[in-house]
């Protein structure tokens, strides 16, 4: 009798256990296979499971709110019964998740209310390497004067991936020499400083996160360098991307950034050798500003209804402009200095379509740039527009529609306007108190007013500029000079323009130029000089002028 008592009573307590082993997951800790029998919610409840455990360990945490701050210094796997429900909140009391030791997984948590400045107020501060932090709510790390992170980052090679990270002073942050790390598919929004910012970190990958509503969508600095930001969704920030500080040789590539109030990408204060490519940019305030940044390449970008500029240099050197769709901008590319002995030079603008922008390519104080095989048309004010620039090659450009100048140079000299194909604006090339430049082998047609037009503030200002070898084609009027004395015209074709040349107060040399027809007297350009207040009629003589058009291709 007593025997059968003793099995029944053991048949009895292993049923029990069975069915308390299978509710524990609702009610208590669990390390892996061991149970931690603790009081569901009490202190320290985390913290405690974390010191009973061992490398290699999986802690199972049950829905419910925790007021902890948890230091994690062993590799183990923190995960949370569903991220909406299972709450660790650090009270306001220094950062909530500290985590010391490689190879932590943490994930399926709400983590919220820590203070106390960056780092040490993090919602989760990261100082070892190889560690994951996936698909969390993290938020309410934010107080005016200490910034807080959502994430913070001190170590290397660890992955942030599938967060929603919002109303943090900085949404993560990667900072001390913390480099080779992932961010990937976060949801970074309402941060008051960055989404994601980088200071001295290098060769981290940001991929296909969606930040929003911060203050600066990505901001890099302080020689954070070779970095790849690829694939992100920018938007409604105040800034979509920052590098400043000597922030180098990083990619920015495929991203979408758009209504941001601020640029969509700046590299600013000696950020050099970045890579901007592939991406779309629009309807922010402006497009791209690279200030005091050199040798970038900015390629094949979509640049487009920018409230200022698609692309401004201000003043950086040694930057490639390249295959960009650059549309609806008010400056298409704008490109300048403010200070004289700081220029923007040695710059590339090569094979870019821009088009229904205010100015397409504006340059001032700018020397030494070259800008060729760009189709520059349909811009509401210029085409082309050089000021105080000197040394700039212009070549091989298509310029049509553009509803004033094709190319309009003012107080600048010695450029290169070569081979270009300059139709239907207002005027093809005007020169205002420029000299020295060289214009050869341009066919400027079927422009509304003038192919060329000169304009000297007095007869001293416009002078010695060579125009050459060029086809001037169905225009109203083939050229007009005023005010512009000892200029070249030789050996270009006039053909059926209203009017081939006129001038007034200025005397230039006519060479060899064909005009309209086979001609054996030398040819009249009639215009007026100025006698004190008084206009007389004067003319102006091609001596020789040729027999038959060039073949202007076959010029060298």
């Amino acid at each position: 009798m007593e025997k059968g008592l003793y099995w029944k009573g053991l048949v009895f307590g292993i049923i029990i256990l069975f069915i308390g082993a299978g509710i524990v997951p609702s009610t208590v800790g669990i390390i892996k296979e061991k149970t931690v029998l603790m009081n569901l919610g009490s202190p320290g409840y985390i913290q405690d499971l974390i010191d009973n455990a061992s490398d290699g360990d999986t802690i199972y945490i049950p829905s419910g709110i925790y007021y902890e701050n948890i230091i994690i210094n062993k590799s183990i796997s923190l995960i949370g019964e569903n991220k909406n429900t299972t709450i660790i909140d650090g009270s306001e009391n220094v950062g909530v998740i500290t985590v010391s030791y490689d190879w932590v997984n943490i994930s399926e948590f709400t983590i919220q209310n820590s203070s106390g400045g960056q780092g040490f107020g993090a919602g989760i501060w990261i100082i070892s390497h190889y560690c994951t932090v996936m698909n969390n709510n993290i938020w309410d790390h934010c107080y005016v004067y200490s910034h807080e992170s959502g994430i913070a980052l001190g170590g290397l090679n660890n992955t942030i991936k599938g967060n929603i990270i919002r109303d943090n002073g900085v949404g993560i942050s990667i900072g001390g020499s913390s480099s080779g790390n992932l961010i990937t598919g976060n949801t970074v929004t309402d941060n008051e400083d960055c989404g994601i910012g980088l200071e001295g970190s290098n060769g981290n990958i940001i991929t296909g996160n969606t930040i929003s509503n911060n203050g600066v969508g990505i901001g890099l600095g302080y020689y954070s360098d070779n970095n790849i930001i690829i694939g992100n969704t920018i938007s409604n920030n105040l800034g979509g991307i920052y590098l400043t500080d000597h922030s180098d040789n990083n990619i920015i590539i495929a991203n979408t950034i758009s209504n941001n109030s601020w640029d969509g990408i700046q590299l600013s204060y000696s950020s050099h050798n970045n890579t901007i490519t592939g991406n779309t940019i629009i309807d922010n305030d402006g497009g791209i500003l690279l200030d005091y940044s050199c040798g970038s390449t900015i390629i094949g970008n979509t640049i487009s209804n920018n409230s200022w500029y698609g692309i401004c240099l201000f003043p950086s050197s040694d930057n490639n402009i390249t295959g960009n769709t650059i549309t609806h901008n008010k400056d298409g590319i704008h490109i300048y200095s403010s200070l004289y002995v700081y220029y923007s030079h040695n710059i590339t603008i090569r094979d870019n379509t821009i088009t229904d922008n205010t100015v397409g390519i504006a340059l001032d104080d700018s020397n030494n740039n070259t800008i060729t095989s760009n189709n520059i048309s349909y811009n509401g004010f210029l085409g082309i527009s050089l000021s105080d620039s000197n040394d700039i090659n212009i070549t091989g450009n298509v310029i049509t529609s553009n509803y004033e100048e094709g190319i309009f140079l003012l107080t600048s000299n010695q450029n290169v306007i070569l081979d270009n194909n300059i139709t239907e604006n207002e005027d093809g090339i005007e020169l205002q108190d420029s000299c020295y430049n060289i214009i050869s082998k341009n066919s400027i047609s079927l422009n509304y007013d003038h192919g060329f037009e000169f304009i000297g503030s007095t007869p001293k200002l416009c002078t010695n500029n060579t125009i050459e070898y060029n086809i001037i084609k169905q225009n109203n009027q083939g050229i007009y000079l005023e005010n512009s004395s000892s200029n070249t015209i030789l050996k270009n074709n006039f053909l059926n323009n209203q009017q081939d040349a006129m001038f007034y107060n200025c005397m230039n040399k006519w060479r060899q130029n064909y005009w309209n027809r086979l001609r054996i007297l030398p040819k009249l350009i009639f215009g007026k000089i100025m006698i004190g207040p008084i206009g007389i009629p004067w003319f102006n003589i091609d001596w020789r002028p040729a027999k038959e058009p060039y073949d202007i291709s076959s010029f060298s």
